[in-house]
């Protein structure tokens, strides 16, 4: 796929290049938690708008996962990564001369949402494709781009903070993020053009000669080496072009799959509604309960902190070792425990119980997206995997908007967040028998059904 001398360095310093522009991206989304407050004094008209529009670009993100998989199959990974610079220019530019909700919305709700979905899944596919499920370093690698996300709830909210205490307006703030985003994009375009050129999905392969026949035997995964074992057997006759024949399907067995898709689905639209919101609104629930902007915006930190340790260091070291054939029923742990935390977290009212609360929502969520792509791997034994991963990434946007957008209905109803705690708590719950049910009709697929 990258053709240079050394194709693993280019490899890992083609992932290096496209975690920086993630990062920057993530940055300006989690700022928006401590850019809310100042948003809402200036704005007190469009409390339930502007709390909506703090999840769209992780909402839209997901949604338009698979748009992106067809987009960087017609222009390729680095056009499909100047776009979002372009985006994320024109965003930046609107949300600083804002003068109303609805430009806020404009340029931080579609403009820098747009960024986000084409840089962040642009290089996740990208990174897929360096790193396959059969690498050894997948789960490693695949963590580490989605422990961005987390460096960005560490870095946005007190940055922003601190930028506001500074030049003393929530928009010099913006356009400084505005001018540090842009230096970034130029130099991360510029080395992606030098290490990936203008390279396309990895379904586009260039049309070899006729070769020898190679039959390979799968026999079995080996979860020690992270390889797979299976023997290998040359022909003599020569390919003239053909194809994998598509497995044959019974109708029985086509049916339980769009059901087994069906509990996948609405695990991941229940899972995300408590994550994202919970990042868009922490620091205002603080600030209802009386602790000052500037201590309530180290709640986002805490649960970067966790998130990050396992995203960067727990499942490197183990994830490629244990987890792989075994994330589903990881997320029968996850998602309860998250559902506990939401029902803990709604009536405290103290900043240290907040605080505690924050570290545990981070380690719990830290192994869930950063593992899905991996996941959709044992749904279907490997097949349709970036259809499996677009699906749950499409349901979960929906989540997410929609999650944010009940978490404003909410304040604005019952003047607080904490009903809209137990609803978190009642939707991880429902994500994690859908889940139990997701795993349940898989064994029942390849046990039963014939």
């Amino acid at each position: 796929m990258i053709n240079s001398p050394n194709p693993s360095h280019h490899r890992l310093l083609a992932f290096v290049f496209c975690s920086l522009t993630v990062a920057i991206k993530f940055i300006l989304f989690c700022s928006y938690s401590r850019l809310l407050p100042d948003l809402i004094e200036a704005y007190p008209d469009g409390i339930t708008v502007l709390i909506w529009c703090g999840s769209m670009p992780v909402g839209v993100t997901l949604v338009i996962s698979y748009f992106v998989h067809i987009l960087n199959m017609k222009i390729g990974y680095l056009w499909s990564h100047i776009l979002g610079h372009v985006c994320t220019t024109i965003g930046m530019v609107i949300v600083t001369f804002a003068t109303t909700p609805s430009m806020v919305i404009i340029g931080f709700g579609i403009f820098i949402s747009l960024a986000m979905g084409l840089v962040f899944n642009t290089s996740l596919y990208l990174i897929v494709d360096l790193y396959p499920y059969e690498d050894k370093y997948h789960l490693t690698m695949t963590s580490f781009t989605f422990m961005f996300f987390s460096m960005g709830t560490i870095v946005g909210p007190p940055l922003t903070d601190q930028l506001i205490d500074l030049t003393s307006k929530w928009r010099h703030a913006v356009a400084i993020y505005a001018v540090l985003s842009f230096v970034v994009d130029i130099v991360s375009t510029a080395a992606l053009k030098k290490y990936i050129g203008t390279t396309k999905g990895i379904v586009h392969k260039k049309k070899e000669e006729p070769v020898k026949l190679v039959h390979i035997r799968i026999v079995d995964w080996d979860y020690s080496t992270g390889s797979l074992d299976s023997t290998i057997e040359t022909s003599s006759e020569q390919d003239e072009g053909c194809k994998p024949m598509p497995k044959s399907r019974s109708r029985k067995q086509k049916w339980v799959m769009v059901i087994m898709l069906t509990f996948w689905a609405i695990s991941w639209f229940c899972n995300n509604v408590p994550l994202v919101s919970f990042l868009v609104v922490i620091i205002k629930h603080a600030v209802d309960k009386g602790i000052s902007k500037q201590i309530a915006s180290y709640l986002p930190i805490a649960f970067g902190v966790t998130n990050g340790i396992v995203r960067a260091i727990i499942i490197p070291c183990f994830g490629d070792r244990f987890l792989k054939g075994r994330l589903l029923y990881a997320y029968l742990i996850n998602f309860p425990a998250l559902a506990v935390v939401c029902f803990m977290v709604s009536t405290r009212n103290e900043y240290w119980q907040l605080m505690l609360f924050s570290v545990l929502i981070g380690l719990v969520c830290g192994p869930i997206q950063a593992t899905c792509y991996g996941a959709g791997n044992e749904l279907f034994n490997g097949e349709l995997v970036r259809e499996i991963y677009s699906l749950a990434s499409l349901t979960s946007g929906i989540g997410v908007i929609l999650g944010t957008a009940i978490a404003g209905y909410v304040r604005d109803v019952t003047g607080s967040f904490e009903v809209l705690f137990y609803i978190n708590g009642a939707l991880s719950l429902l994500s994690a028998i859908m889940v139990l049910m997701t795993i349940l009709t898989r064994n029942f697929l390849y046990n039963k059904v014939k």
